[in-house]
């Protein structure tokens, strides 16, 4: 996240260096980094930086909660599950919480930790930057895409929803399918908006 949020400072500051609006820089990720651009877009007021002209969060990760319906239910799709999921935050927050995540009921981080690393617990800057959530219907991560949302919108927020019918986590990998097609469209659709 570090190294995403230093680059977003560099383009904001060398903006006439790079030929770029420093008004018009946005951040966007799918999976793991939609976590990323999620994290710099709650930061960017208490770092200073200047405020992302959006983001654009796919299929994001959004907290270490492995009690979501979604969390529960999909333990063997495709691509990416909630098995997975439990080892990955394993590997992410390291030793000192290993096991943290193995009986998928629920994050047992400590709370500094959640509130630093996981955007569902980071303190909201006072203006949130235009945001577009894209969930898939089987995916593990679904739930928590959309509580994020959800409370992006309570925060006053504009947040454009594509919650994909028939999809699992990766689904947009399948380039020449009607669903990435659309979904595609709709994602370009919320760049024009801001660029």
């Amino acid at each position: 996240m570090e190294d995403v949020r230093s680059l977003y400072k560099y383009a904001a500051d060398h903006a006439e260096e790079l030929g770029i609006d420093a008004d018009r820089i946005g951040l966007a990720g799918d999976s793991a980094g939609g976590t990323i651009a999620a994290l710099v877009c709650n930061g960017y007021e208490k770092e200073k930086l200047i405020k992302p002209c959006l983001q654009m969060l796919v299929y994001p990760l959004t907290d270490a909660d492995m009690g979501t319906q979604s969390m529960r239910k999909y333990t063997d799709t495709p691509f990416w599950d909630s098995t997975y999921m439990s080892l990955m935050w394993d590997i992410y927050f390291g030793d000192q919480n290993k096991g943290a995540f193995e009986d998928k009921t629920g994050c047992a981080l400590k709370d500094d930790l959640k509130k630093e690393a996981l955007p569902m617990h980071n303190a909201l800057p006072s203006s949130i930057p235009d945001t577009y959530i894209e969930t898939a219907e089987f995916d593990c991560l679904h739930d928590e895409g959309i509580l994020y949302g959800q409370r992006l919108e309570k925060a006053g927020a504009k947040v454009e929803w594509n919650d994909t019918k028939g999809t699992f986590h990766g689904y947009d990998m399948a380039l020449d399918t009607r669903i990435v097609i659309n979904s595609v469209k709709k994602r370009l659709s919320f760049l024009r908006k801001h660029f």
